[in-house]
């Protein structure tokens, strides 16, 4: 099963708007530093990376929840 989380910007009115599973702030979490690190590759490296991984759960600030 797959597990999508979505932002989106309004350019209109500057409004961010997140959908996914956002109660699970772990896996959110891991999926924005996931996120983040292919954006930093995807910046040096001007290929169509797709980087398909376990997101290991990973406290906020060394605190779980």
């Amino acid at each position: 099963m797959d597990i999508s989380l979505t932002i989106t910007l309004n350019q209109a009115t500057g409004q961010v708007h997140v959908s996914g599973p956002i109660d699970n702030k772990l896996v959110c979490y891991g999926m924005l530093a996931v996120a983040h690190d292919v954006i930093a590759q995807r910046s040096a490296t001007p290929t169509n990376l797709v980087v398909p991984r376990l997101v290991p759960p990973t406290p906020l600030n060394g605190k779980a929840g």
